[in-house]
Parts: structure tokens; C-alpha cells; sequence
């Protein structure tokens, strides 16, 4: 059979479990909150670094482009001192 009476100890009971879950639900969607603005500065964060990453690599791509102008031009430097291609024709 079963008891169908209401008592105090009840009642406090009942109002401590709504209390309880109202109080994880605020502290739930204030973690969210937390973690929504971590996640936008994250995201920013990488759009800095990629576009970082962009100019690193417009820079490596001048370095290189430098460094073989340079090992052409010693090349060239290196034929002028044994007397090629200014003075004599260049040798094929």
C-alpha cells in the first residue's frame, strides 16, 4: 500500500533536489559561456598564426630565390677569374 501523506521532511527534501538542479543548470550554461569565448579567442589566435605562417612562407620563398641568384652570381664570378666569359668566349 502506499502512503500518500506529505510531510515536512518531504517537502525540504523535494525543494533541495529543485534547488540543486537549478544550481547545476546556472553553473552549466556559465561554464558554456566560458568555454564559447575560449573557443572565438582560440579561433582568432589561429587565424594569427596561419597568417604568420602565410608571410613565413612568402619570405622562405624570397630566401631561396636570393640563394640561387647568389650561387649563380659566384658562379659567374668563379669563370671570370680563370678567364671565361669576358675575355674569352664561354666553353660549351
Amino acid at each position: 500500500m502506499i502512503d500518500w501523506t506529505v510531510s515536512v521532511g518531504s517537502l525540504l527534501q523535494i525543494g533541495a533536489f529543485l534547488i540543486a538542479g537549478i544550481g547545476a543548470f546556472f553553473a552549466l550554461r556559465t561554464d558554456i559561456r566560458i568555454l564559447r569565448h575560449d573557443m572565438k579567442n582560440i579561433q582568432q589566435e589561429q587565424i594569427a598564426f596561419s597568417e604568420n605562417m602565410q608571410q613565413l612562407t612568402t619570405v622562405l620563398s624570397t630566401l631561396a630565390v636570393q640563394g640561387s641568384r647568389l650561387d649563380r652570381a659566384e658562379e659567374m664570378i668563379k669563370e671570370l677569374r680563370h678567364g671565361q666569359g669576358f675575355v674569352n668566349p664561354m666553353r660549351s
